[in-house]
């Protein structure tokens, strides 16, 4: 057993220990498994040769303790309800669809067995993380770990460059250039949230650290979806931050487009950037089928708007008779995350997919609406930050099969989770509770009141003193 392996069985049993106390350790361990799933490494067979799923085993630990404990903090909102019924709805409709509509039986089940343990983990997910602290150390969960994908692709050579981009690493629902691009940007807000708010002792040190290779493997998948999604979503963190806050978002923006240019040095990423607003006689070959795949699928959902089943576009003999008029000769994926889950699981799948995350995003843009946008500003870029997230990666599956991807759902929840956060506990603590020492830039400002307000008493004491 390789040292690498050994680190991954003590990191893994050292954070299932302190799930026992804190559940949220256990959804690191589960992050452990996804991001690093030891069937996909060069040093993981040691690890799969022993009789344990690890993932099916942590995901079922953290369903367990996630109830356990004060059911006060479990309450939910209005927000959290119709959000998890329409998730739940969107695991039966997928369910009902698969039992009769499927037109690829094998690899609808496929699909659906992935969808609803997703779903689950969504559920169980917004009951683990109930407070900031909880919420900081998922969030820094996900920066360690793809800093750590970053460290075998820089260090060890993982993956393997094919005509320009970086293939070969795969992860439990994404694999392939794309898939790594999209998975790795959803990192990039929150490197730029510990390198400035710094909530976790040494954390703007290790984002600083890791955040050039991170960015650096997304361009070398050199994905269209991910540059775009990327880009819109540092937008997004500028227009919903507010305050000090939105200066912060502006500086990552520019530090963001410097690294950009820095690393992009390679021409043909400036190709595949160039590729996505030429018109039809300059696009290459791999643009325009995009394009084209997805008027077929689209076709295909106006002939089968309750779905096909998972895959169905375009795995199933039903979907691939939509593209076999675009010279086509194999199956393939439609690479449109919206156009694969229309064509799947139905336009009712789709509308309670979108309405479970847009609910979630409207419910936390509500909810900073309330912080004060000076006194409360770091916890307001917290807020921007996930929020560019979410939108990041709803640009991104435009170019991808990915919006089924159970990251979607993290977010989803982790929006949920912060909203409830704001709504149940006070502002200016939670401000305070994002500073290293617990009394940051606020506990400053109140303790000059505090003095101001001194030295006014004891002026008029001393005016007493002397009428007297």
């Amino acid at each position: 057993m390789s040292l690498t392996a050994i680190a991954w069985l003590l990191t893994y049993f050292y954070l299932m220990l302190r799930g026992l106390v804190n559940p949220v350790f256990i959804s690191c361990a589960y992050l452990l498994t996804f991001y690093a799933a030891p069937q996909f490494w060069w040093w993981g067979a040691a690890i799969t040769s022993l009789p344990i799923r690890w993932n099916l085993v942590t995901a079922s630990c953290l369903a367990v303790f996630a109830f356990l404990g004060p059911s006060e903090k479990r309450r939910l909102g209005t927000a959290d309800r119709f959000v998890l019924l329409c998730l739940g709805l969107y695991v039966v409709n997928a369910f009902m669809v698969n039992s009769t509509l499927a037109a690829n039986p094998v690899r609808s089940a496929m699909e659906f067995d992935t969808l609803w343990k997703a779903g689950v983990l969504a559920l169980v997910l917004r009951f683990v993380v109930l407070d900031i602290k909880g919420l900081n150390i998922f969030l820094f969960a996900i920066l360690i770990l793809s800093a750590y994908i970053a460290y075998e692709v820089y260090f060890n050579g993982a993956g393997k460059m094919v005509r320009g981009r970086l293939e070969g690493l795969r992860f439990p629902g994404a694999f392939a250039s794309n898939g790594t691009a999209i998975l790795m940007s959803m990192s990039l807000p929150f490197v730029a949230y510990f390198f400035i708010i710094n909530p976790i002792p040494y954390s703007r040190l290790f984002a600083f650290l890791a955040a050039p290779f991170i960015l650096n493997v997304v361009l070398l998948c050199n994905s269209r979806g991910t540059y775009l999604g990327t880009a819109a979503g540092g937008l997004m963190m500028i227009f919903f931050a507010r305050g000090a806050a939105r200066k912060y978002s502006i500086f990552i923006a520019l530090a963001g487009i410097a690294a950009f240019l820095f690393l992009a040095r390679d021409a043909q990423i400036w190709e595949r950037l160039f590729s996505i607003t030429a018109d039809a006689e300059e696009r290459e070959a791999s643009a325009q089928s995009r394009i084209n795949f997805t008027f077929a699928a689209l076709r295909m959902v106006q002939d089968y708007p309750w779905g096909s089943g998972g895959g169905a576009a375009f795995y199933s003999e039903r979907g691939f008779s939509y593209i076999i008029p675009l010279g086509q000769k194999t199956p393939r994926a439609a690479h449109n995350g919206y156009m694969n889950i229309m064509a799947g699981w139905g336009i009712q799948g789709f509308s309670l997919l979108i309405m479970a995350v847009g609910t979630s995003l409207f419910a936390l843009v509500g909810s900073l609406r309330r912080l004060d946008p000076i006194r409360h500003t770091k916890i307001a870029f917290l807020g921007a930050c996930i929020i560019a997230a979410i939108f990041g990666q709803l640009v991104s599956t435009c170019f991808g099969d990915y919006l089924d991807g159970e990251w979607f759902l993290w977010l989803t929840t982790l929006a949920l989770s912060l909203s409830s956060i704001i709504n149940k506990n006070d502002h200016d603590e939670l401000e305070n509770s994002l500073c290293l020492t617990g009394q940051g830039a606020l506990h400053d400002e109140v303790e000059a009141l505090d003095f101001e307000h001194g030295e006014v008493v004891s002026d008029a004491m001393e005016q007493e003193v002397t009428l007297q």
